[in-house]
């Protein structure tokens, strides 16, 4: 039987994705990206990608800047 800490733990680590920079460790939910939040808000002020400028330095903006 776990403890009650242990399963939210388990919970967690299944539900979210884990991001490990040198200086921070972020955890999202699961498929949360910075490139589904831009898209989502491209869309929500109708703005063609092509029209916007995305800069990043880390690892976690990858996906931001392929949208």
């Amino acid at each position: 039987m776990h403890s009650a800490s242990t399963i939210i733990i388990m919970l967690i680590t299944q539900a979210c994705q884990k991001v490990i920079g040198i200086f921070a460790l972020q955890i999202l939910p699961a498929g949360a990206s910075k490139g589904k939040g831009v898209d989502q808000l491209l869309k929500h002020l109708d703005v063609k990608p092509e029209r916007v400028l995305a800069m990043g330095d880390g690892e976690n903006d990858k996906v931001m800047l392929q949208v």
